[in-house]
């Protein structure tokens, strides 16, 4: 928890579902009630509220239609991290955590392996990523530490839970 609350999911061409959340990822094929656990996504929570940009690559008749599946920073907070015991029972400021630089992609369809992409200029959680009519993906908003509106006041930068916005895009 919290990290589990809000998985990110994908309807794949094949008809099944993609699944992930916190480090983990499945493929879930609802017509027969199986589910497909793969690797951990590598490097960062890219769910709520650790919050990565995500989108799927155009489909395509050059790439075969196939779905490809892209996610970009998100925050490198460990999983023991989240842990409301873990923080400082005495209420002092917790720093900003950095957000992940990393961008991971998958084709879940056709493989299950994770593949690095090239990694963001600096750290991104909350950003918004959309899909541009040339193919393009347009990657924007965010911030540079923290995360979306999750902890306990000792997590508050003044009203929000993250700070350093990221004002350029990728």
């Amino acid at each position: 928890m919290p990290v589990n609350l809000f998985p990110l999911v994908w309807l794949l061409p094949s008809g099944n579902i993609f699944l992930q959340a916190e480090f983990q990822a499945a493929i879930f094929d609802y017509k027969n009630m199986l589910e497909y656990p793969i690797s951990n996504i590598p490097d960062a929570v890219r769910v709520y509220p650790a919050s990565a940009g995500s989108a799927m690559f155009p489909m395509t008749p050059n790439n075969n239609w196939t779905s490809t599946l892209i996610f970009c920073g998100g925050s490198d907070l460990l999983a023991d991290q989240w842990n409301p015991q873990t923080w400082d029972p005495k209420g002092a400021q917790l720093p900003a955590y950095p957000a992940s630089t990393s961008c991971v992609t998958i084709s879940p369809d056709i493989d299950l392996t994770w593949y690095q992409d090239d990694p963001l200029d600096s750290g991104r959680s909350m950003g918004n990523m959309i899909n541009l009519p040339d193919g393009r993906i347009f990657f924007l908003n965010g911030a540079r530490t923290g995360t979306a509106g999750y902890g306990n006041d000792t997590w508050a930068i003044g009203q929000s839970y993250a700070d350093n916005p990221q004002l350029q895009s990728w």
